[in-house]
Parts: C-alpha cells; sequence; structure tokens
C-alpha cells in the first residue's frame, strides 16, 4: 500500500488538495489490517485481484472494476488481500461532499482507467497550464463520480435532507436536538423527521443518534480515551447517559464493546 498520505497544494493552485496514485497497489504483507481511518476521502478504484474491505464494520468483497469511497473520518481495513491493483485518489473534505459507497460498480467502468490516466499525466506535469489542467481534470472526475454514486437530480425534499446530513455532521457532537436542524432549515422538527423518514426510513432523532453510535464506536476502537472523555467528546452531560444510550444503540456497553473490538484485532 502507499506510505501517509499528505495532501499538499501546487503552485498557483492554491484550491487544489488531492493526490493520485495510478499505480496503487494492495499486498498481504502491506496492508494495514487493522482499523484505521484519515482525515481526507479516498476513492478506490479496483481494476483487479481480490479481498475483502470493511468500512465502519460493514464488510464487502473487492472485485475487480468497482469503486469504494471512503470518506473522511470512516474506520476501515483490508483483510485477505491478493494481487489488488488499481488507483487511488485521495481529496480533501472541501473539495467533494463525498458519499459513502462500499464496493459500488459504475455503470460506466471502462472509462474508469482512462480517467486514472489522465489525472496521473496531468498531476506529473511541471509546466504552467499544470494547475488549470488539474482543476479541469478533477471536475471531470467528481461529475463522474457524482453521476455514478447518486444518479438523479434531487428533488427539494431529498435536497433538505442532503443539506440535514451535512450539517449532522458539523454538529452531531454538540448538537442532539432536531430541532437545531429543523431552524437552520427554516422547517419544524416534525417536517424534517417526515422527510428524512420518506428519504431513509428513519426519523431525523433516529439519524442523529446514529451518527452519534458510529462515531463513539469508531472512538472506542481506535483510542484509549476512557468512556467518560469520549462521552464529554460527543456532547453527552455524564459517562452514564452516554453509556445508557450506546447500551441502548448498539446492544452492549461501551467498555463490552471496546473489550469485544480489542479480540477481533489480536
Amino acid at each position: 500500500m502507499t506510505g501517509a498520505v499528505t495532501l499538499q497544494h501546487f503552485a498557483g493552485a492554491h484550491d487544489i488538495f488531492f493526490e493520485v496514485f495510478g499505480g496503487f497497489t494492495l499486498s498481504g504483507h502491506e496492508v494495514q489490517a487493522r482499523p484505521h481511518r484519515h482525515a481526507y476521502h479516498e476513492v478506490l478504484w479496483i481494476g483487479g485481484g481480490s479481498g475483502q474491505h470493511s468500512v465502519d464494520g460493514v464488510c464487502a468483497e473487492l472485485a475487480p472494476q468497482t469503486l469504494n469511497v471512503i470518506t473522511a473520518g470512516q474506520t476501515h481495513e483490508f483483510h485477505g488481500v491478493q494481487n489488488v491493483s488499481g488507483a487511488l485518489l485521495c481529496l480533501e473534505p472541501g473539495l467533494w461532499r463525498a458519499t459513502p459507497s462500499l464496493c459500488h460498480t459504475p455503470v460506466d467502468w471502462a472509462i474508469w482507467p482512462l480517467l486514472w490516466q489522465v489525472l496521473g499525466s496531468e498531476y506529473a506535469r511541471s509546466t504552467q497550464q499544470r494547475s488549470h489542467a488539474l482543476r479541469e481534470s478533477l471536475t471531470l472526475a467528481l461529475r463522474l463520480l457524482e453521476r455514478e454514486l447518486a444518479p438523479g437530480a434531487p428533488g427539494r425534499e431529498t435536497s433538505r435532507v442532503a443539506r440535514f446530513h451535512a450539517l449532522l455532521e458539523q454538529h452531531f457532537r454538540l448538537q442532539h436536538d432536531v430541532g437545531f436542524y429543523a431552524s437552520q432549515l427554516h422547517c419544524t422538527p416534525d417536517q424534517l423527521s417526515r422527510e428524512v423518514r420518506n428519504s431513509g426510513g428513519h426519523s431525523a432523532k433516529h439519524a442523529i443518534q446514529e451518527r452519534l453510535m458510529l462515531e463513539a464506536q469508531r472512538l472506542l476502537r481506535l483510542s484509549s480515551l476512557p468512556v467518560d472523555q469520549v462521552a464529554e467528546q460527543l456532547g453527552y452531560r455524564d459517562a452514564f447517559t452516554f453509556s445508557r444510550a450506546f447500551r441502548h444503540g448498539v446492544g452492549v456497553s461501551p467498555r463490552g464493546f471496546r473489550h469485544l473490538s480489542s479480540d477481533d484485532t489480536d
């Protein structure tokens, strides 16, 4: 696997933060099999090979001619990798509001090898036109990704749901109440919950709790923070309130979950 990625901006292109790896490979002895996460998005195109890829506890096969999108902050790990090759695009979160899509198979999969080749060649150039060419190539790549991962133009209701989830990503640690998000979106809490339920089958309150529990599981797996500090980071007034919510949402206590997670990675 590639080494640690440091996203840097290019001379004359201060709004471009991304890295392209056109010869990306994964092999068993190099793959980090323990859970880890990054502060940037990763778009991994699998050209060939096999293995498993787990993102936030959901595991799927690494199949040829598929796209994997790992958003900033998601926990992921690889297992049983054999001769996996392809291309990797790393993006600053500000460049693209990514939608997680594990092992998604694009309809126009034949275009992706060509797209990576264009991105990689422009990335490697050292000319005055490089920043413009990079911007145009990256714009094309992101537009194609959006088409593949979220086909169709959203209506007004789904647009508000998308804005709700974007706000949730920004404020879930401090804002646990549906009323806050409804006020930001200029609707009533009941209206917001109805639209979120129509979109995903669950209420806005459930979405907030689900996001909190996801982050709690990440912190319990990836850090050694005591439970009371995890509770504090997630905006709970005390460890007891957090532990009760965690047990209700996950089915086990925070300490029990940490113990089980430790056993899984031994």
